[in-house]
């Protein structure tokens, strides 16, 4: 086979954000339709079936070009980018499609015989019909070669606000099963998927936040497999709804994660900036981070929260606070507090804010539980020469005892 005579299958599983809300339009839509990128033929398009029962089969692919011009998708942006960064690897044709829906819980649940599926099973234990979609799906692409066989599946998560009461090792040890299923329902056709758990935003000001455990656990899920890769924190992008993303938030959050898909396709590093250590001296503490390139401030890309410190809030019994973040070198920054910390006690938040009722942020387009700490990494757009991509840190809660 010529190292263009195949297929790259981008397809979204989760929650609203995993491709299926609506937000538009599609501002640049020449652009992408200039791309070889495609979609299932079943008349369900780019956004699936919603877990709504299947009516028609899958035996082809339609160009993009021939999606709603008033909805942008994250995966087709995505799609452009992987496919510009692999220059001459790129395949000859990219498929993309969701199989989410909005609102639903990893397991359903029944509450005064109202019945609620979930995205991987019913109340009662069973697979849902979500669940069943996307199998459905990848057998059905999978199955339609046309002299272009998928080569790579990558598998696009986007979910957590459903879940975020769930315990943090909870939902890691639900998505390890469900990776589980998906893993070895795709042994069928000799396919190992790419995994690609982006960290959800959380709300804006008039929700409650994204103080969730299980954006702390897509993080673990990528430490401890192999074919998992946290690629991105998504409080950067902006949203529409306090919930969900813009048509813009939605185009540069999937071109950056097509940028980062090719990066790991070319053999290059890609570290989302994260704390690894700490030490303490008086008043002030000093994170270092593992990162690919330099740490900097960042207040111009989006606007600065207003209740936290550069996205940076903590607490600790002697009750001390936080008054300044500052990087002190490429892989440090220091927390200067009113008063030493105990640091026994210490928990350090960064981008994980609860917005408690009554404490409510000044309104803003982008998710309240935001942050300023990103790398130097910075990459011009293919839609627009005005729109920089960039590597934010990821968003976190860890106590100081755990960093020395």
């Amino acid at each position: 086979m010529g190292a263009k005579q195949h297929s790259i299958l981008l397809l979204a599983f989760g929650q609203s954000n995993a491709d299926v809300h609506d937000a538009g339009p599609r501002i640049f839509a020449d652009v992408e339709n200039s791309f070889p990128i495609f979609m299932p033929n079943d008349g369900k398009r780019i956004r699936g079936y919603m877990g709504r029962e299947r009516t028609s089969k899958i035996d082809g692919f339609d160009h993009i070009s021939l999606a709603p011009q008033a909805i942008q998708s994250l995966l087709v942006a995505a799609a452009a980018r992987l496919y510009t960064d692999l220059g001459d690897d790129a395949p000859e044709r990219m498929i993309v499609r969701s199989e989410a829906r909005g609102g639903r819980r990893f397991n359903g649940n029944k509450t005064n015989g109202v019945v609620v599926d979930g995205i991987y099973r019913n109340h009662d234990g069973t697979h849902s019909t979500i669940f069943l979609n996307l199998l459905k799906t990848l057998d059905e692409c999978l199955s339609v070669a046309d002299g272009l066989p998928i080569s790579q599946v990558h598998l696009v998560w986007l979910h957590g606000e459903a879940d975020r009461a769930m315990a943090r090792e909870s939902y890691s040890n639900h998505f390890i099963d469900f990776k589980s299923d998906v893993e070895n329902h795709l042994r069928n056709y000799g396919v190992d998927p790419q995994w690609w758990l982006v960290q959800a935003s959380g709300t804006g000001s008039m929700g409650g936040g994204n103080h969730w455990p299980n954006r702390l656990s897509v993080i673990d899920m990528a430490d401890q497999h192999d074919n998992v890769v946290f690629p991105l924190a998504a409080y950067a992008y902006e949203q529409i709804d306090g919930a969900h993303f813009s048509g813009r938030g939605k185009r540069q959050l999937g071109e950056n994660l097509g940028r980062i898909i090719a990066l790991k396709e070319n053999g290059a590093d890609h570290v989302v900036p994260r704390p690894i250590s700490s030490f303490s001296s008086g008043n002030e503490v000093v994170l270092e981070f593992c990162t690919d390139h330099p740490l900097v401030i960042d207040e111009e890309s989006h606007p600065a929260p207003d209740r936290t410190v550069l996205g940076f809030h903590t607490r600790d019994r002697y009750k001390s606070t936080l008054v300044d973040v500052e990087v002190v070198d490429k892989v440090h920054i220091k927390l200067r507090f009113d008063r030493e910390p105990s640091l026994e006690t210490l928990v350090i938040n960064y981008a994980y804010q609860h917005n408690r009722r009554g404490e409510m942020s000044a309104k803003s387009a982008y998710p309240v539980g935001r942050g300023c700490l990103r790398n130097t990494v910075s990459s011009s757009s293919i839609y627009d020469e005005d729109t920089t991509l960039h590597d934010w840190a990821a968003g976190f809660s860890i106590a100081y005892r755990d960093l020395i």
